[in-house]
C-alpha cells in the first residue's frame, strides 16, 4: 500500500541441487512469517489470499507463520488485518509449478484504511456511454448494483484503479435510477446514485451511398434516424467553406438528404454532421466522400509512369514534376523538362529516368530517386548508326529496352547496349512496325512487346535471360495492356476483351460494351480483379472472376479520354479541352471499381 511501510522479502524458489526447502513445498504454495518491529510473532492474524475470482484464508500460528497450498495461478493479493481498521495489502503474481515465501514486518502504525466519493451522485444522459466514478481509496474493493442496465468488469478493484461502468440507452420514455454500492476488503460500504434521462435516445439507424462513392457523388447520402431531427451544420474538416452543400430534411424529420458534395483538388475529404432531437440532444455522424478525385491542368499531355511506390513523374511543358500520390505533393519540380524526349522507371532501383537527345546526336539520361527527386547520376550512350531511340522501359533487374527503327537494345545499369532483338515489317506494309511498343510487365520479371492498332502479336521477354517467347496472334485487336504488377495481359476490340496469362497461356473472354478507346488493369502481384474500358464518356468494369459488368459514368460534361493510366491503387485519366486547348488529368482511387 502507498501508505504503508513493509519490509517484504520475496522468494521465487528454483530448481536448484541443494535446495532442502523447495522439497518441502507441494506443486504451489505460499508460506510466510508476520513478526512485529521487535522480531515478536504475530499470533492470530488472518491472512487473506485472492487469486483471480478465488479466496483463501490462513491464520498465523504461536511462532507467526501461515501456509498456503494447492493455490491456482494468476496476479492477486496477499493482505492481512492487525486491528479491525488496519490493513496491510500487497500484490502478488503467483506462477504454476513454484513455491514462494512472503515474509512481513511492522515497523510503524499502519494508515488507516479509507475509502473516499468525490461526487455520490451523477445525472447523464438517455445515450449508451461510460462513466466513470471518482473516487480515493487505500484499500482494495468491488461494486455491485440493483439494476441491469449498468455493467462493469466484475473483480477485485484496487486502490490505484480506475472505476468505469457502462450505461446502456434508455429505451423508454421516463426517467430511471440506480444505486451503486461499493465494498471494500474491510466490509465498508459507499452508494453512487446515477440518473438516467428519459429515451429513447437518438440513434443513426442506417444510411445509403455511403459505401458507393458514385453514388455517394451523383445522389448524396441519406441518414435515416430513430426519431425526427433537425439539420444542426455540417463541418468540412479539410475545408471551411460548406456553401455548396445542400441539406433536405425528408420523411417526417427522421431522415436527412445531404448533397451536392464539391470535389476538391486531389483530396480525401471528411464531413461532420450533426442534429438535434425533440430533446435538445445532439448527435454527430462523422463520414468520408471515400473517393480521390480532382484534376491538374497540364498545357501538354502527361506522361504517366506506373511504379511500384505511389511516385509518378509527368511532363507537361515546362516545368515537370515528380509527384507523390494520393496527396498530389510535388516531390521534384523539373525546370528544364521541355528538353527531355522519354521517361520510364526503373523498377529495382526505384528511380525515374529522364532521357533527352544531345546536339551531337548521342542522348543523355538524368537519373533521379522517386521517392526523393535528387539527381543522382547523369549518363551519356550513343545507339549503332541509322538508330534513333523511341521508347525506353526498364524492368527489375535494371535492363532497359529500347525500340529503335524496328530493332530492340538492352541496357545494363552500367549503360552498356547489346543488340537484341529485330522485328521485321510486314511483306507490303512499307515502315510500319510489328512490335513498336514495349511496356514491363509482372513486377518487372519481363517486358511484353506489342504493336497498336492492329495489335498483331505479343511476345514476352524474360528480363533475366533476354529469351523471347511468343505469346498470342492479335491481328484482329485494337488494344493490348500489360500486367504491371501480374503476369497478365488483355487484349481488347469492339467484340470482345481477352485476358491471358503469359505463363500459363490460359485464357478468359468477356463481351466487349462496344468500341473503347482505353483498357487498364486493377491488379495486385498474383491476378487481374477487374478490366476498365473507356468508351463513350463512361467507364465499364468487368469482373475477371464472374464476367459481371458495370457501367460507371464519368461526372464531367464532354469528357473524351485520351489515356488511363494506373499508378499504384490510383487510376488517372487524362482528357483534352478543346475550347482551351489543355489537357485536364483525373485521380481516382481504384477501389471505387471493384464489383
Amino acid at each position: 500500500m502507498k501508505h504503508i511501510t513493509l519490509f517484504l522479502a520475496l522468494f521465487l524458489f528454483q530448481y536448484f541441487n541443494g535446495c532442502t526447502k523447495e522439497n518441502e513445498f507441494t506443486a504451489t504454495q505460499i508460506e510466510g512469517t508476520i513478526n512485529q518491529a521487535d522480531n515478536s510473532p504475530l499470533t492470530g492474524v488472518t491472512v487473506e489470499l485472492t487469486i483471480g475470482a478465488n479466496t483463501y484464508l490462513a491464520e498465523t500460528d504461536e511462532n507467526g507463520f501461515y501456509s498456503f497450498t494447492n493455490i491456482e495461478p494468476g496476479l492477486g493479493f496477499i493482505s492481512f488485518k492487525k486491528l479491525e481498521n488496519i490493513v496491510y495489502e500487497e500484490r502478488i503474481a503467483v506462477y504454476e509449478g513454484k513455491s514462494q515465501e512472503h515474509h512481513f514486518t511492522i515497523n510503524q502504525q499502519a494508515e488507516d484504511a479509507f475509502i473516499r466519493l468525490i461526487n455520490n451522485s451523477l445525472e447523464i444522459s438517455n445515450q449508451e456511454q461510460s462513466v466513470t466514478l471518482q473516487l480515493e481509496s487505500n484499500i482494495s474493493y468491488t461494486i455491485s448494483c440493483n439494476s441491469n442496465w449498468i455493467t462493469w468488469e466484475d473483480k477485485v478493484y484496487q486502490s490505484f484503479e480506475p472505476l468505469s461502468v457502462r450505461i446502456a440507452d434508455n429505451e423508454t420514455f421516463e426517467e430511471r435510477t440506480a444505486e451503486i454500492t461499493i465494498t471494500t476488503q474491510n466490509r465498508e460500504t459507499r452508494l453512487v446514485t446515477i440518473k438516467q434521462n428519459a429515451g429513447p435516445p437518438l440513434k443513426l439507424l442506417d444510411s445509403e451511398n455511403l459505401a458507393d462513392a458514385t453514388a455517394f457523388f451523383h445522389k448524396g447520402v441519406i441518414f435515416h434516424f430513430s426519431q425526427p431531427v433537425q439539420f444542426i451544420r455540417i463541418e468540412n474538416t479539410h475545408r471551411t467553406a460548406i456553401d455548396e452543400l445542400k441539406v433536405t430534411e425528408i420523411n417526417e424529420g427522421k431522415s436527412i438528404h445531404v448533397s451536392n458534395f464539391p470535389f476538391l483538388l486531389f483530396e480525401k475529404v471528411d464531413y461532420k454532421l450533426t442534429v438535434e432531437d425533440r430533446n435538445g440532444n445532439e448527435l454527430t455522424i462523422d463520414f468520408c466522400q471515400k473517393l480521390y478525385q480532382g484534376e491538374l491542368i497540364s498545357k501538354s499531355r502527361g506522361e504517366f509512369l506506373l511504379t511500384s511506390n505511389n511516385t509518378c513523374g509527368w511532363m507537361t511543358g515546362n516545368p515537370g514534376y515528380i509527384v507523390s500520390l494520393p496527396e498530389m505533393r510535388t516531390i521534384k519540380q523539373l525546370t528544364d523538362v521541355s528538353n527531355y524526349d522519354h521517361w520510364s522507371y526503373n523498377i529495382q532501383n526505384e528511380t525515374v529516368n529522364a532521357v533527352t537527345k544531345t546536339a551531337d546526336g548521342s542522348y543523355k539520361i538524368d537519373i533521379y530517386k522517386a521517392n526523393t527527386g535528387q539527381l543522382i547520376e547523369t549518363s551519356i550512350f550513343q545507339l549503332p548508326e541509322n538508330n534513333h531511340l523511341s521508347q525506353i522501359t526498364y524492368a527489375g533487374n535494371g535492363v532497359g529496352l529500347f525500340t529503335t527503327n524496328n530493332q530492340i537494345f538492352t541496357i545494363n545499369t552500367e549503360l552498356k547496349f547489346l543488340p537484341f532483338i529485330g522485328y521485321k515489317t510486314e511483306p507490303n506494309s512499307g515502315s510500319k512496325s510489328l512490335a513498336p511498343y514495349v511496356e514491363s510487365c509482372f513486377n518487372g520479371e519481363g517486358f511484353i512487346l506489342h504493336g497498336s492498332n492492329p495489335v498483331n502479336h505479343v511476345t514476352w521477354v524474360d528480363a533475366s535471360t533476354l529469351e523471347a517467347k511468343k505469346i498470342v496472334d492479335a491481328p484482329n485487336d485494337l488494344l493490348c495492356v500489360a500486367g504491371k504488377q501480374s503476369p497478365f495481359i488483355a487484349l481488347g476490340n469492339g467484340n470482345e476483351v481477352r485476358l491471358i496469362h503469359i505463363h500459363e497461356l490460359s485464357e478468359k473472354k468477356f463481351h466487349s460494351p462496344g468500341s473503347f478507346y482505353e483498357m487498364v488493369l486493377i491488379e495486385n502481384k498474383q491476378e487481374v480483379s477487374n478490366l476498365l474500358l473507356f468508351s463513350d464518356h463512361c467507364i465499364y468494369v468487368i469482373n475477371c472472376l464472374n464476367g459481371s459488368s458495370r457501367k460507371i459514368e464519368v461526372p464531367y460534361p464532354n469528357f473524351h479520354c485520351t489515356s488511363m493510366q494506373t499508378i499504384g491503387k490510383y487510376l488517372i485519366l487524362s482528357r483534352y479541352d478543346q475550347n482551351d486547348g489543355r489537357y485536364y488529368n483525373y485521380l481516382y482511387n481504384t477501389s471505387l471499381f471493384y464489383l
